[in-house]
C-alpha cells in the first residue's frame, strides 16, 4: 500500500467514527501519528497540527463533549486531506513500508526504572507472564563496561516502559524551595528521552506512580501517561499489542 492509498483508508476510518468509540479513536490516533511521522518526517508541521488536535477536551457536560469531539473531527479530516493533497501533488511511487525505519523486532522490552523496586517488580512480572522478555539493566553483565556503553549495548530492544515514580524532589531556583515537588530520578528522564528518540514514541509506554503534584517532564507535557493503579496491566497490554508484540492477554492477570 502507497503512502497516499493509506492517507485516504484513514481519512475515511476517521469520517466514519463514532461519538464515544474511544478504543477506535485511540487506535486512530496511534496509526495516524505514525504514518505522518513516517511520511512527513518528525519535524513536520503536519506532525505537530495532528498533535494539537483533541477530541476530548476535558469539558464535564455530555453535550459539550459531543462539539468538542466534531471540531476535532473536521479538524483531522481537513488536515489529513491536506496530507493527500501534497502526496497527490508530489506522488511516491515506493510504498510506504520503504520509508519506515527498520524497527527491532523479538520481545525483549527494556524496563527503565527508578527506586520503586515494588512497582519495577510487579511491571516485570506482568511482562513474563504475557510472553514477553523484560531488560532490567543492573541484571545484565558489565564486562568491563560503562554504563552508558552497557545502556547502549542493550537498547535495541523492540519496546521500553519507563516507571516514573516519585524518588527526587525538584525545584525551579527562581521560584523558591517552596514550589518544590516530588519528581522522577533524572536517569530516568534520560533513558526516556533516549528511547524516544531511538524507538519512537509509539513504542515508549510511560507509567507513573506519583501525587497529585507529581512534576513530569515538560517537553513531554501533552502525552499519555499509564497511571500505576488497579487498571496499568490491561492499559499497558494495550500499547504493547498496538505496536504489533505477541501477548498472551490470558496471562494478564497473576
Amino acid at each position: 500500500m502507497t503512502k497516499l492509498e493509506c492517507v485516504r483508508h484513514l481519512k475515511e476510518e476517521f469520517r466514519n467514527l463514532d461519538f464515544g468509540d474511544l478504543s477506535s479513536l485511540d487506535r486512530l490516533q496511534k496509526r495516524g501519528a505514525m504514518l505522518i511521522r513516517n511520511t512527513f518526517g518528525e519535524r513536520s508541521r503536519l506532525l505537530s497540527d495532528f498533535f494539537r488536535i483533541d477530541f476530548r477536551g476535558g469539558i464535564a457536560t455530555f453535550d459539550a463533549q459531543k462539539v468538542v469531539f466534531a471540531r476535532a473531527k473536521v479538524e483531522m479530516l481537513n488536515l489529513l486531506q491536506t496530507a493527500e493533497d501534497e502526496l497527490t501533488m508530489f506522488p511516491e511511487a515506493d510504498p510506504i513500508e520503504s520509508s519506515v525505519q527498520p524497527r527491532p523486532s523479538g520481545n525483549e522490552v527494556f524496563v527503565v526504572h527508578g527506586h520503586d523496586d515494588g512497582m519495577k517488580l510487579e511491571v516485570t512480572r506482568m511482562l513474563e507472564r504475557v510472553g514477553l522478555q523484560p531488560l532490567i539493566l543492573h541484571e545484565a553483565a558489565n564486562l568491563g563496561r560503562t554504563i552508558i556503553e552497557k545502556f547502549s549495548d542493550h537498547s535495541n530492544v523492540a519496546f521500553a516502559v519507563v516507571l516514573l515514580s516519585a524518588d527526587d524532589v525538584g525545584y525551579a531556583k527562581r521560584d523558591g524551595e517552596s514550589t518544590r515537588r516530588p519528581r522522577a530520578r533524572q536517569n530516568v528522564l534520560l533513558e526516556l528521552g533516549f528511547f524516544i528518540g531511538k524507538l519512537g514514541r509509539d513504542r515508549v509506554a510511560v507509567l507513573v506512580n506519583g501525587p497529585e503534584d507529581f512534576e513530569f517532564p515538560s517537553d513531554y507535557e501533552g502525552v499519555i501517561y499509564i497511571p500505576y493503579d488497579r487498571g496499568w496491566p490491561l492499559d499497558l497490554a494495550k500499547e504493547l499489542r498496538a505496536v504489533g508484540l505477541k501477548i498472551d492477554p490470558d496471562k494478564l492477570i497473576g
